[in-house]
């Protein structure tokens, strides 16, 4: 899936796993999360619906190469809270104590992860002791100025029937809304809402 040029020339497709509608793909969803419950039978029939945008294009659009991955929780967890603190460092005062012990922090915790044999059940097992320091060591650095409040709720805004047809905005709607359901199974913290009962 790619963004080929501009408005409207995004292709969409709804991915089918066994045939059952899992999630939207498109320019800004390039991942789709399988759950356990399609794993079970060991056979994956996996198909795609897709849609090619509504400008024309001189070229013919396909899909790319795509990978069937077993994503370690610990892993991913580590790593976006990996890539939180490296963003968020350089972004607080150069003198701020609260700079200096995030970034000690941040360094501490790879020294627990074993490099030697990447993806070895070592590797995977030093990435959860990895985990579990630097959530202990963040808990302890928890300041009433570092610890905000935010709420979020995910939120679609689906054209009805503009520029397309209404089949269009259909299947616009079947998409937006497997994505948000394999969302809601993923993270069932996820909050959602729509303004457009008609959908």
């Amino acid at each position: 899936m790619g963004q080929s040029g501009g408005w409207g020339q995004n292709v969409e497709a709804l991915i089918y796993v066994n045939g059952q509608s899992v999630q939207g793909m498109d320019w800004c969803h390039l991942e789709a999360f399988l759950d356990d419950e399609l794993l079970k039978s060991g056979k994956l029939s996996i198909a795609a619906k897709t849609w090619s945008g509504l400008a024309e294009s001189p070229t013919f659009r396909v899909f790319g190469e795509t990978k069937l991955r077993k994503v370690h929780p610990a892993s991913e967890e580590f790593y976006y809270l990996v890539k939180a603190l490296v963003e968020t460092i350089p972004l607080l005062p150069e003198n701020d104590l609260k700079r200096f012990k995030l970034a000690k922090v941040l360094q501490e915790t790879f020294k627990y992860i074993n490099f030697l044999k990447p993806k070895s059940e070592a590797y995977y097992a030093s990435i959860e002791t990895a985990l579990a320091f630097i959530k202990d060591e963040l808990a302890k650095l928890r300041m009433p100025e570092l610890k905000p409040t935010v709420h979020a709720v995910g939120h679609s805004h689906i054209d009805m029937a503009w520029l397309w047809r209404l089949s269009a905005t259909r299947e616009k709607a079947s998409r937006t809304f497997s994505t948000v359901l394999n969302l809601m199974r993923e993270y069932p913290e996820y909050l959602f809402m729509h303004s457009s009962p008609q959908l």
